[in-house]
C-alpha cells in the first residue's frame, strides 16, 4: 500500500484513503477493516480521515463510485472503439460492451461486488461515479441500445424495457463468472459465452409481437375451464361441440358415477 500512501504527500488525503481501502476490500472484503485502520495505513490520524469520510460505510460508498467510474469508462472505450451506423456495428458494440463489463468483473471481483452491493449502485446517488465522458455504465450501456435501435435490431415495442434487459442479461454473466458458476473463467471461453447470451437478447428484443403468426385455423387452442380443467376452444368440458374435437380421456376413463 506504500505506493497508495504515498499519494497522501502529494496533498490527495481523499484518494489515498480511497485507494487504500480498495486494496483493503481486495484483501479482506468490505466488512475486514475500519475508517481507523485505513488511516493508520495511510499514515495519517483518525481526525483527519474523519475530516473526509463519516464512516467506514461513507468510505466504502466512495471506493464504489471509483469502480463505478472504472466501469463506465471501460464500457464507453468499448463502446467506441466499433464506430459506424450500421446493423453489424452496432451488434459488435454490444457484444464489445458486454465482453468489457464481464472482464472487468473477472479483473477485479471485490470491486465489482462492492459496486453492485449495498455500499454500490443500490444506494443514493452519492456513491455512483460517471466516466470520463459524464455517463455512468448504465448510461453507457442505455447508448448502445440507442445504436441498436437505431439500426433496427430493437422492435419499438421493447424499447422501454431493452437496456434493462441487456444490462440484466450481462450483469447476470458477469456474476456467474465471478462465482466460477460458468464452465470456464477463461477470457476466450467466457467470451463465447458473453456473446451468446447478448446474440439471445438481441434476437428477443428484435422481435415484434404484433407480427407474431396467429394460430393454424384448424389447431384448437387450450384454455382452462375456471374449474381446474383444461379444455380445446369451442368445447366444453364435458363434451365436444358440433365441429370441435372432444378433449382426449385418459385410459380407462368412464365419466363420473351417476349419483
Amino acid at each position: 500500500m506504500s505506493a497508495v500512501a504515498d499519494r497522501y504527500h502529494h496533498g490527495d488525503l481523499r484518494q489515498a484513503l480511497i485507494g487504500v481501502a480498495a486494496e483493503l476490500v481486495r484483501e479482506r472484503g468490505p466488512d475486514g477493516f475500519s475508517l481507523r485502520e485505513a488511516a493508520r495505513a495511510v499514515g495519517v490520524s483518525n481526525t483527519a480521515a474523519y475530516r473526509h469520510f463519516a464512516d467506514r460505510a461513507d468510505l466504502l460508498a466512495a471506493v464504489a463510485a471509483a469502480g463505478f467510474t472504472r466501469l463506465a469508462a471501460d464500457l464507453a472505450a468499448a463502446d467506441a472503439a466499433v464506430p459506424g451506423d450500421s446493423p453489424a456495428s452496432a451488434r459488435e458494440a454490444a457484444g464489445a460492451t458486454a465482453r468489457a463489463y464481464v472482464r472487468f468483473a473477472l479483473r477485479d471481483p471485490a470491486t465489482f461486488r462492492l459496486v453492485f452491493g449495498r455500499h454500490g449502485a443500490g444506494q443514493p446517488a452519492r456513491s455512483r461515479g460517471a466516466g470520463p465522458d459524464g455517463r455512468d455504465p448504465y448510461q453507457v450501456l442505455e447508448g448502445v441500445v440507442g445504436r441498436l435501435a437505431a439500426a433496427g435490431l430493437v422492435a419499438p415495442a421493447r424499447g422501454a424495457i431493452a437496456g434493462t434487459c441487456l444490462w440484466t442479461a450481462v450483469h447476470g454473466v458477469a456474476s456467474l463468472a465471478v462465482d466460477g458458476a460458468v464452465v470456464s473463467r477463461d477470457a476466450p471461453d467466457i467470451d463465447a459465452i458473453t456473446d451468446a447470451v447478448v446474440d439471445t437478447v438481441l434476437a428477443g428484443l428484435g422481435r415484434d409481437d404484433r407480427d407474431t403468426p396467429a394460430p393454424d385455423a384448424g389447431q384448437a387452442e387450450v384454455r382452462d375451464d375456471g374449474r381446474g380443467r383444461r379444455d380445446r376452444t369451442g368445447t366444453a368440458a364435458g363434451g365436444g361441440a358440433a365441429g370441435s374435437p372432444a378433449v382426449p380421456r385418459r385410459p380407462g376413463y368412464r365419466g363420473r358415477p351417476a349419483g
